[in-house]
């Protein structure tokens, strides 16, 4: 399979706004794989974020945050490396236009605290 093979990660993304992100990890990782381009660790951060989203519904958190720390390392380390020189725009400006991955981050972020407080107060 060649990382030209996008079909897999549109089925991510569908996927992921069905909520059903441990398959859309698995979908989109098909892609990733194969694909080492500069803007991988892009794809690699939204395989994450799945995860970790998956690891909430499962009540994991701690899993959870550490995949989730891991995925804002991702996200970072693409604004260092230079996105806009990537030799495959097209496939990094389609993923942008269904993916917020800053936003979603950001959203499950928030999600992962919300969960972390709640369970505090469990004795």
């Amino acid at each position: 399979m060649s990382y030209d093979n996008f079909d897999h990660v549109y089925l991510g993304i569908k996927l992921f706004h069905e909520g059903r992100f441990h398959e859309a990890h698995e979908e989109i990782e098909k892609f990733w794989r194969n694909y080492h381009e500069a803007d991988r660790c892009l794809y690699q951060a939204f395989i994450q974020i799945c995860a970790c989203l998956h690891l909430i519904n499962e009540k994991r958190y701690t899993g959870a945050q550490k995949v989730l720390e891991r995925a804002r390392k991702n996200i970072f380390r693409s604004e260092t490396t230079g996105t806009n020189h990537i030799q495959n725009i097209n496939h990094i400006n389609e993923f942008k236009q269904f993916i917020d991955l800053e936003k979603i981050f950001l959203d499950t972020e928030a999600l992962l605290n919300e969960h972390l407080r709640a369970t505090d107060f469990i004795i």
